[in-house]
């Protein structure tokens, strides 16, 4: 018979599948590795910004990545935030900010590739960063808990 697998195997094999998947866009790994370059943090500090266990961010990381375009995105948002743990209004937080910053890198590397442009690229990368900047808790339908766990409104 064989030995029981024990749960550090466990998140060990889901730590190195969330590895191989982060170069995959249609999976939460990828925006969590984007995240972790844009703000610089290591796998500590993000597990402890959103809140979660080392395992549980691996979990996350296996979850396929809503699309904020769809319908469906704040339902998707809650339904990773159940089954992970991590507060649905951070989550939603990250995966816009993510989007934000790749798109403003687009209109760069467009923009250097083109010399003429219909909308100069500081313009619309202007519209993108005052997107990235909205401050409205309830965006997308996706509330976060209080900060200060009263769990009141």
């Amino acid at each position: 018979m064989t030995e029981p697998t024990r749960s550090s195997d466990v998140g060990s094999h889901l730590a190195r599948l969330a590895s191989r998947l982060s170069a995959d866009a249609q999976f939460m790994a990828n925006a969590l590795v984007t995240y972790q370059s844009q703000e610089r943090l290591n796998d500590q500090a993000l597990a402890e910004r959103l809140g979660l266990t080392p395992a549980m961010l691996a979990r996350l990381a296996l979850c396929r990545r809503p699309q904020p375009a769809k319908a469906s995105f704040g339902d998707q948002v809650r339904q990773i935030a159940t089954y992970t743990g991590v507060d649905a209004g951070k989550l939603a937080n990250l995966i816009h900010e993510v989007d934000a910053v790749q798109a403003m890198n687009a209109l760069r590397t467009r923009a250097d590739d083109r010399e003429s442009d219909t909308e100069p690229a500081s313009t619309a990368l202007g519209w993108l960063a005052a997107a990235r900047d909205r401050t409205d808790p309830d965006q997308d339908g996706v509330k976060s808990a209080p900060e200060d766990g009263s769990g009141t409104e």
